[in-house]
């Protein structure tokens, strides 16, 4: 967590208030305007988490421990594995039930979704098995 995050949240800022100045002009559809108050929100809270790991010494070990410790990055990919067989799961079913019901376009964007994550999961695969 260097000044990289720093520069991330003056990028979030300032693209954040370019949309809602280009929304609020009719430049752009309104609908950019909330999404560039949620990034600006997103970079205002970067810079504070920046700032509060640059001085606070007890938050910046806390932080790192968390980034580098093996038990909780094996949680998380852990974590992650979990929703995404959990999210496979969930739309297969959402294909099958929305058929049922006869709303062919939901069943349709489910059934991509699942095409899409095996696809992601089988690329995913064949790099890392060439790599480790």
């Amino acid at each position: 967590m260097k000044n990289r995050r720093l520069v991330l949240g003056i990028v979030y800022i300032t693209i954040g208030l370019l949309l809602s100045v280009l929304s609020f002009t009719l430049v752009i559809d309104e609908w950019w305007q909330s999404f560039g108050i949620a990034i600006f929100i997103v970079g205002v809270a970067d810079i504070f988490r920046h700032r509060k790991y640059v001085t606070n010494a007890e938050y910046r070990e806390k932080v790192d421990l968390s980034n580098n410790d093996e038990r909780i990055r094996f949680l998380s990919m852990k974590a992650w594995s979990w929703a995404g067989y959990a999210f496979v799961m969930i739309a297969a079913l959402g294909v099958i039930g929305f058929q049922i019901a006869g709303l062919r376009i939901w069943s349709m964007a489910c059934s991509f979704c699942v095409c899409l994550v095996m696809i992601l999961y089988w690329i995913s695969y064949v790099v890392l098995n060439k790599k480790y």
